[in-house]
C-alpha cells in the first residue's frame, strides 16, 4: 500500500552509478523512518552537491503539546541519525553541524560528507535496524530484559552526547503515577484533544502521516475509531481510560529508560534525538520491541517532579518502555517528494513557530 511503501526501500536500489547528490537524496528514504510525535513526520531536507541540510518542519508544529519545537527537534535529531548511519553503510563518514546558521533556527543539522568510513559491524547492524523498528504501544510480554543489555542501552545514549538512566523498581510507580497524571492533565484541555485528535487515523491508506487506529494501545479506543474515526476521542472519558492503560503498561514494562541531557536548549535537544534513535536501533537489533511515554516531560511540573523521582541532575527528554512484544504494522510515512524541498512553505504557523524557535535559541524561553 503507497501509505507503507517507504519502509520497503531496498539497499540494492542504492543509485551506486548516479551523482553524490542523487545517492543522497536515496539515503533519505532511511532518514524519514525515525520516529516522531503523533507520526507527523515534521521535517524537511535540501539536498546539496555533498550534504543534507535538515530542516524543522515549522509547519507541523504541535503548537498544544510542543509550543517550544523540543520534540519536534528531537524527532528531526532520529532522522539525522538514520541519515548518518545509511551514510556509513554505504561507505562515506558524516560530520554534523548543528543548527549552523543562527539566522535560521530551523535548519538543525547539516551533515556532510567528510570522508570514507571504516568498516563497522555496530553501524550495520543499526543500520538493518532502521526498516525493522516500529513504535509498539500494546503490552509486552513479561520476559525481563537482562540489565546488562539495559546497561549497554545506556552506553548508547552517552555515546551521543546524552545521558540514560534506567528507572528501578522503587521509582516504577512513582513514575507510572506521573504518566497516568500526565493523561488527565493533557485529556482535560479541549485544545490538547483536538490536536490529538486531528492526528488520529482510522486506517485510510491515502493517509501519510498521523496515528492509525490499528497502532492504538487502548483496545476499546482503536474499536470506536475505526469505524467512525478521530473525532470520537473527544468523547473518550477525558483520559481517565487511557491514564489507566498507560498506567498498567508503564507499571509492567519489562525496562524503562529515561533519556536526557545536561542543559535544555536547541542543541541539547538534537542530541537527545540522536541518542533515542541509537537507542530504538540498537534495541531493535536485539529483538526488543520499544514505544513512549512523554506525557510527564509535556507538563512542566511533572517533568520537574520525574527529575525529582529520578534523583539525577539533567534534563528528561524521553521515556521509553522496552521490552519484548510481537510484530506490529508498520505506520505511514510521507514520501520524499513531499520532505526534498527547495523553496520551504511559510506559513503563519511557520513564522509564529519560528519566532518561539528563534527565542528558544537566544535562550529568551
Amino acid at each position: 500500500m503507497a501509505h507503507l511503501e517507504s519502509w520497503s526501500v531496498e539497499e540494492r536500489n542504492f543509485p551506486a552509478a548516479a551523482s553524490v547528490r542523487e545517492q543522497l537524496t536515496f539515503l533519505l528514504n532511511y532518514a524519514v523512518l525515525a520516529p516522531s510525535r503523533h507520526n507527523v513526520q515534521p521535517w524537511q531536507f535540501a539536498v546539496g552537491i555533498e550534504h543534507v541540510d535538515v530542516y524543522a518542519d515549522l509547519g507541523r508544529v504541535l503548537n498544544v503539546s510542543d509550543p517550544a519545537c523540543r520534540e519536534m527537534v528531537i524527532a528531526c535529531g532520529g532522522a539525522v541519525f538514520n541519515l548518518r548511519m545509511a551514510m556509513r553503510h554505504f561507505g562515506w563518514r558524516e560530520e554534523v553541524r548543528a543548527f549552523p546558521s543562527p539566522a535560521e533556527p530551523d535548519l538543525v543539522a547539516r551533515v556532510r560528507i567528510a570522508g570514507t568510513a571504516g568498516e563497522n559491524l555496530r553501524d550495520h547492524l543499526l543500520f538493518g535496524a532502521i526498516t525493522a523498528r516500529h513504535t509498539n504501544r500494546r503490552p509486552f510480554d513479561r520476559q525481563p530484559v537482562r540489565r546488562q543489555l539495559v546497561s549497554e542501552l545506556t552506553g548508547v545514549a552517552r555515546h551521543e552526547g546524552a545521558w540514560a538512566v534506567e528507572v528501578g523498581e522503587a521509582a516504577r510507580s512513582a513514575v507510572a503515577e506521573l504518566v497516568a497524571g500526565g493523561d488527565r492533565v493533557q485529556m482535560s484541555d479541549g485544545g490538547f484533544r483536538r490536536e490529538w485528535a486531528d492526528w488520529l487515523r482510522g486506517g485510510d491508506p491515502e493517509q501519510l502521516d498521523g496515528v492509525p487506529c490499528y497502532a492504538l494501545a487502548h483496545q476499546g479506543l482503536r474499536e470506536v475509531l475505526a469505524p467512525v474515526g478521530a473525532i470520537a476521542l473527544r468523547a473518550f472519558e477525558r483520559g481517565r481510560g487511557q491514564a489507566a492503560v498507560d498506567r498498567q503498561l508503564v507499571a509492567h514494562a519489562p525496562a524503562l529508560l529515561v533519556i536526557g541531557t545536561n542543559a535544555d536548549d536547541v542543541e541539547s535537544w538534537l542530541a537527545a534525538g540522536q541518542a533515542m534513535e541509537a537507542v530504538l536501533l540498537s534495541a531493535t537489533a536485539e529483538g526488543l520491541s520499544t514505544s513512549f511515554f512523554n506525557q510527564p516531560m509535556e507538563v512542566p511540573l511533572l517533568r520537574q517532579q520525574l527529575m525529582h523521582v529520578l534523583n539525577r541532575a539533567g534534563w528528561p527528554q524521553v521515556l521509553l518502555r522496552i521490552g519484548y512484544g510481537g510484530e506490529v504494522r508498520a505506520t505511514p510515512r510521507r514520501p520524499l517528494t513531499e520532505v526534498v524541498v527547495g523553496e520551504r512553505r511559510q506559513s503563519q504557523q511557520w513564522h509564529d513557530a519560528h519566532r518561539r524557535l528563534m527565542a528558544r535559541a537566544a535562550g529568551k524561553e
